[in-house]
């Protein structure tokens, strides 16, 4: 008996399943085999072909040519060509299909499934396409694995849509331009429930416009090229966990309505410098987690955040533009470091938390709030360069609580308003000096501080329950003000290290008042800071610890005037060897001017300790009074020195 012509075998293809009843699927699919191995360009086109189950597992798939196998509106109740090696181009254009098995398959040409539907499961892991993979607008019913699968060039998935859970687990997609087309493309793609690629490796790809209903996983995802998720859904969590962007990353307008984890990620970006390396600017975000990351260049303009924003750790090396964002709640930047950032506008509606942060470029932060105590925290932050500018209206606090800062300058957008500036940063134990060349200018703000008696530790503490990392004792303020005064002074502040040198000292005497009151503590070392506080509060009186040199030139030019009118007007206790006058009145005869003034005279001789001349102490009380003098022009003279010294040193 004679062997099937091709056009018979095609002719059973396409006959209907009801007049084919009698024709049992392995003579379908031998009538398929011989089509597929010995038909011409048009045989191999099979239209409206209904086909039962399919089993091609192991079977090397070849043809007399290379023309395309094209499948259009065909139905297949289960197609299995596991571990297959297809050697030609297969076209499934709008078939439908039950389940679909290619596990371990091989696809050496062009495989398309454009508008198929698949009602069934799909199991991709370990095929293989080496050519174009295409899948534009299919429905994935069930569920579809693909783990391990490789494809060697152009990926479709542009509108497809998957019903059950997808699994590309280690996944590899190629491709190296998404503006040429040369990319894995799920633009517009829906996935209803959970899918992963975790480690999976793309070059450039599109998720443009995609909807993720479940679970987005993307752990340890590698994008080597370009990866585009503009515009795209994710109405579940979206799971970045330690991918890395080997080119730029672009977010914008994406939608991440649960939360967006992208802890340990790392974003290189690309070579083209017209394009941010990674871009998230109009992002809306419900909860957003970035610790760890590290990023080049980062644009955050205009994205929100509704619940919180971690930031923990991150690394900026490149430009961080966080413009205009909304934090609607708690933000945390603690220990991160960024180079040049800008949070112009941004709008922080709970706590704030940049604590060991480094801004080791430069910055501009002009922060707006969302509520009345909003308050940044740059406790321990290093910040060397750049300006903390206050808006018109509502202002927001900054805990500068051993913060390192350079060259930053404090302004707001009224410039009267700025005699209040300083009562929003909260100076203690703050360095001013951290930074070679980018010193901290207080001759900035001089208009401020002489009218707040240099005051610069005093807080507007925010109403909240925000808690500050060291309390604002009298130990602490006396740090605080020693290194304002070393900073100002190396810097050439005369004016500045001066004042901040008797705000030091005042909160000394305070410190050492706090220590003798302190029951705990033993008694030598309370006797001895009483000791101490006297101490402080003689020098703060008499010269202001050195500062007020014109205070103590007048005590002593004046001095001695107070006993010399002792000496004339005293009594016998008090009577000098010039004589004494009897009332006031004999000051205005010339035998008393000239008694007043030889005991005046008398009395600067003995505090200048130039000697008595002719007039010696008769009375008792005189010659105690002399002798004071003398020991008190010792003291007073002393101070002079000392207020000259420490006017040198600054």
């Amino acid at each position: 008996m004679s062997q099937p012509s091709v056009a018979e075998q095609r002719a059973l293809l396409t006959r209907p399943p009801d007049e084919r009843a009698d024709v049992d699927p392995e003579t379908v699919q031998e009538a398929l085999q011989t089509v597929v191995e010995h038909g011409d360009r048009t045989q191999k086109v099979l239209e409206g072909c209904s086909f039962p189950d399919l089993d091609f597992a192991y079977a090397d798939l070849t043809g007399a040519n290379e023309y395309p196998l094209v499948f259009r509106n065909c139905t297949f109740e289960s197609f299995r060509a596991d571990h297959a090696d297809v050697e030609f181009p297969v076209h499934f254009e709008a078939c439908a299909f039950g389940d679909v098995t290619f596990e371990d398959a091989r696809f050496e040409y062009d495989a398309v499934f454009d508008g198929s539907t698949v009602e069934g499961d799909v199991c991709l892991d370990e095929t293989r396409f080496d050519r174009d993979a295409s899948f534009v607008d299919v429905r994935f019913q069930g569920a579809t694995s693909a783990t391990e699968v490789t494809f060697g060039d152009d990926t479709r998935f542009v509108g497809a849509s998957f019903a059950g859970s997808v699994d590309f687990r280690a996944a590899r997609f190629s491709g190296t331009s998404n503006d040429l087309g040369d990319n894995a493309d799920f633009s517009g793609v829906t996935f209803e429930a959970d899918v992963t690629f975790r480690r999976a490796t793309f070059g450039a790809t599109t998720f443009d416009g995609a909807t993720f209903r479940g679970v987005g996983g993307f752990e340890a995802a590698d994008f080597e090229g370009t990866a585009v998720f503009e515009d795209t859904t994710f109405h579940d969590e979206a799971d970045f966990d330690e991918a890395r962007f080997g080119g730029d990353a672009a977010f914008s307008g994406t939608t991440f309505e649960r939360a967006a984890v992208f802890r340990g990620a790392v974003f290189e970006g690309g070579m083209r410098s017209l394009r941010d390396d990674a871009d998230f600017s109009n992002v809306s975000f419900r909860e957003a987690t970035f610790d760890d990351a590290a990023f080049r260049d980062a644009d955050f303009t205009g994205a929100t955040v509704d619940e919180v924003g971690r930031f923990n750790a991150t690394r900026f090396s490149g430009d961080a533009t966080f413009d205009d964002v909304v934090f609607a709640t708690d933000v945390d930047f603690a220990e991160s470091t960024l180079a040049t950032a800008t949070f112009d506008g941004t709008q922080f509606g709970g706590v704030v938390d940049f604590e060991g942060a480094a801004f080791t470029d430069e910055f501009r932060f002009a922060a707006e709030p969302l509520d009345a105590d909003v308050c940044v925290n740059f406790t321990d932050a290093s910040l060397k360069h750049g300006e903390i500018h206050q808006p018109t209206d509502a202002w927001v606090r900054y805990d500068l609580t051993r913060a390192s800062l350079g060259a930053v300058d404090l302004s707001s957008a009224d410039r009267q308003d700025e005699l209040e500036l300083l009562d929003y940063f909260r100076f203690l134990n703050t360095e001013f000096d951290e930074f070679d060349g980018y010193e901290f200018d207080f001759s900035a703000h001089t208009y401020y501080l002489d009218r707040n008696r240099w005051n610069v530790h005093d807080f507007d503490e925010p109403a909240g329950d925000y808690e500050f990392a060291l309390p604002a004792t009298p130990a602490n303020v006396e740090t605080t003000y020693l290194k304002a005064k070393k900073a100002a002074s190396s810097g050439g502040y005369v004016k500045a290290a001066g004042e901040f040198r008797v705000k030091r000292q005042r909160a000394a005497r305070r410190k050492h008042l706090v220590i003798a009151r302190d029951a705990v503590v033993d008694w030598p070392t309370r006797v001895g800071s009483v000791s101490r506080a006297v101490e402080n509060a003689f020098l703060d009186v008499s010269c202001g610890y050195g500062m007020r040199l014109g205070r103590i030139l007048t005590v002593f030019l004046l001095f001695p005037l107070f006993p010399g009118l002792l000496y004339a007007f005293g009594g016998d206790a008090f009577r000098t060897s010039a004589g004494q006058l009897q009332g006031l009145g004999a000051v205005l005869t010339p035998e008393g001017a000239r008694l007043l003034y030889e005991n005046v005279y008398f009395s600067y001789i003995t505090f200048l300790t130039i000697g008595y001349g002719g007039i010696g102490p008769v009375g008792a009380l005189a010659r105690l009074t002399a002798a004071v003098e003398v020991y008190l022009s010792v003291v007073l003279g002393g101070l002079v020195l000392y207020a000259l010294v420490k006017r040198s040193e600054l």
